[in-house]
């Protein structure tokens, strides 16, 4: 059979339906290694916590640490970042304070990959985009 455009279609087809849980899975371990890296590096004032409800939905929980003259201080949830995994779109869904983004899972003819604004997106940036303006809420931000 001929290389034509509908094998070509079907491969996509088939890289985005396969892969797309490897690309979820990748998001998910690279989430966890952000949250161990910055609750080794940045202990205080913000801790998160990272909870697999089940195989498609991460919730983060978000805490500030209020210390108070005298004591040892407390830690107050203030808010929740709400990750799922759609296989049907298929796409990564992220809520935050109300705010929804959408990462869809595109693929060429051999891989799936997150995407952003139409372009590839690598999981490191995958998480700056999920974690950074919750963790260093402050400052400013390159990119």
């Amino acid at each position: 059979m001929t290389d034509n455009w509908i094998e070509r279609k079907a491969r996509v087809e088939r890289a985005s339906r396969e892969g797309a849980r490897k690309v979820w899975l990748d998001a998910v371990a690279a989430l966890k290694d952000c949250h161990a890296s910055f609750a080794q590096h940045y202990p205080d004032p913000v801790s998160i916590e990272i909870e697999q409800q089940n195989g498609h939905r991460l919730l983060i929980t978000v805490f500030h640490k209020k210390t108070l003259p005298g004591t040892r201080g407390t830690l107050e949830k203030v808010g929740f970042i709400d990750v799922t995994f759609d296989a049907n779109a298929p796409r990564i869904v992220v809520t935050h304070n109300e705010k929804v983004s959408r990462f869809p899972i595109s693929s060429d003819e051999k891989d799936a990959f997150l995407t952003h604004k139409n372009e590839p997106l690598e999981s490191d940036a995958f998480t700056k985009l999920v974690l950074e303006n919750v963790l260093f809420p402050r400052q400013q931000h390159s990119d």
